[in-house]
This record gives C-alpha cells, sequence and structure tokens, in this order.
C-alpha cells in the first residue's frame, strides 16, 4: 500500500513539475524590453538635474545615493521590470519628499536612467502604468 502511495506521490510531482516547466518560460515570453521616447528621456533629465542629482551625481555616479549607471545597476535592476523600479523612485524618491512628483515625470526619470545605461529609445513612450511597466523587463547588461 505505500509503495502504491508513493508511486502516486511520484507520479503528482512529475506532473506538477512539468506543468510548472511550460508556465515559467511563458511567464519570461510575455515580458518584453523597455520602451521610452528620447524625449522623454531628455525630459527626465532636466528632473534628474533638479532633483536627484544631488544625491545620485550629475552623471548618475552615485554619492549620497546609489550610482544608476553601469554594472551596479545592472546587478541591482537587470533581469526585474520597469514596474518594480518605477515603483522604488515613485514611493521613495526624492528622499525630502517621496512620491512628490507626478507619474509623467518618474516616467521621465526612468526613462532617463534607461537611456544612461544604454537602453535603445523607441518611438513608444514608457508608460505610467505600472502594470504595463511590470511587463516590461529591464536587460541585465548593455
Amino acid at each position: 500500500m505505500s509503495e502504491l502511495r508513493s508511486s502516486r506521490h511520484i507520479s503528482l510531482l512529475g506532473r506538477s513539475a512539468a506543468a510548472l516547466a511550460t508556465i515559467v518560460p511563458l511567464t519570461f515570453a510575455l515580458a518584453s524590453a523597455p520602451t521610452y521616447t528620447k524625449g522623454q528621456a531628455e525630459n527626465g533629465r532636466g528632473i534628474f538635474a533638479t532633483k536627484c542629482a544631488q544625491c545620485h551625481g550629475p552623471a548618475l555616479e552615485g554619492g549620497a545615493g546609489p550610482t544608476l549607471v553601469g554594472p551596479y545597476f545592472s546587478a541591482q535592476w537587470g533581469d526585474r521590470t520597469a514596474g518594480d523600479l518605477f515603483l522604488k523612485i515613485s514611493t521613495t524618491m526624492p528622499l525630502s519628499a517621496p512620491g512628490s512628483l507626478d507619474r509623467e515625470s518618474y516616467a521621465a526619470l526612468l526613462a532617463f536612467i534607461l537611456m544612461s545605461n544604454s537602453i535603445p529609445s523607441t518611438d513608444t513612450p514608457l508608460p505610467t502604468d505600472p502594470s504595463a511597466l511590470g511587463q516590461m523587463m529591464i536587460p541585465a547588461s548593455q
């Protein structure tokens, strides 16, 4: 009897693993690269200069706040969604007044950070909708 139960458990585990193996790749396949326009990124550059550079450095190199470019950025945010980063900056930045900017400004800042990390611009603006941003994966390295 215990052999029968064991074989059922193994069979169920095998089917569950097979089902999961088909679902997980679909989740990643649905994600796309972030989209943003050059105009959005340039707008973000101006916002960054007035609201962020004092902590993150004028070239995003870090200072009181972390660096937002290069290997450090890639290690922190690569293979995560644009929605994750949007949520982080829109709820915690600027440090002196978290959440004080409008969604378009946070999207422009995110576009500037993406551009500064050599993620190519497109003709499609970066959305401000967290759900849409959650479908956009930031590449691990550029």
